[in-house]
């Protein structure tokens, strides 16, 4: 009996260490099967920029520098907040068109968690104004004017003197626009080239803006979670974003508009 009792211990605990071998080895596997999964590049829709025309310029730059080999990396685009949101919730992900400040300034993530590639081009946001009115040169001729900002988008560097000036908010840039074409607001919080972009694809006529006024300035990039292995992907994205530019064709596929030097 005791002989039998012993038996069946020893088939119990070798069966239980087979089991425990079994499991670590399947976690292990699924570890390693998650460290292989392609880094997903999430585009934040802009409009004039990224947005459902196929032929806008970060959507054809997006098609060059993407690697065929969809092991490496994939991509989809969301609406903003959902691909902030995306962006912060999955491991092995970069975000585009982005910079390191502005991810840290829309999600919880923080500088060291990230890293980002060379840059693509300079966007720069303005106080535009009518053809042919006077330009915006300074804060203060901002006072006692209407000024149309898109609802969502923050205006820091006039809010402490938000109460000098009539703030407009529109639901996007072309209605901005098209109030500024018609005389209905004095200037509008706008975005260098994307504002331009857009008045070109819908017809509306071109505004105007002092390039050296600046209300806030950065570079755009791929931005990467740091530590998941995205290193690959953005080499090879460098790569062709260097030869892009080399080429000439950088400025060709992202339109006349887009300022790949500051200048």
């Amino acid at each position: 009996m005791r002989h039998f009792v012993s038996h069946f211990l020893f088939r119990h605990l070798l069966f239980r260490g087979l089991l425990l071998t079994f499991m670590v080895a399947v976690a292990a596997r699924g570890d390693g099967d998650q460290q292989k999964a392609p880094i997903m590049l999430i585009g934040a829709h802009l409009e004039g920029r990224l947005d459902d025309d196929p032929q806008s310029g970060y959507n054809r730059l997006i098609r060059r520098i993407m690697p065929i080999d969809q092991s490496l990396a994939v991509y989809q685009r969301y609406p903003l907040v959902r691909a902030l949101r995306k962006f912060e919730q999955t491991q092995r992900s970069c975000l585009f068109p982005a910079s390191i400040s502005a991810s840290v300034a829309l999600t919880s993530l923080k500088p060291d968690e990230l890293f980002e590639s060379a840059m693509v081009d300079f966007v720069s946001s303005h106080i535009l104004t009518r053809k042919g009115q006077p330009m915006i040169n300074s804060k203060e001729d901002v006072f006692g004017r209407t000024i149309a900002v898109q609802r969502g988008v923050e205006y820091t560097a006039l809010m402490a003197d938000s109460d000098r000036f009539a703030v407009i908010r529109t639901p996007d840039d072309k209605t901005a626009l098209r109030m500024l074409e018609a005389g209905r607001v004095d200037g509008m919080y706008g975005w260098f080239p994307d504002a331009f972009i857009i008045a070109e694809n819908t017809g509306i006529q071109l505004p105007d803006f002092n390039p050296d006024y600046i209300l806030f300035e950065t570079t755009t990039h791929v931005v990467c979670k740091a530590g998941t292995g995205a290193e690959p992907f953005v080499d090879h994205v460098n790569m062709r974003i260097r030869a892009l530019r080399e080429s000439g064709e950088l400025q060709r596929v992202l339109g006349p508009f887009a300022r790949l030097e500051n200048k």
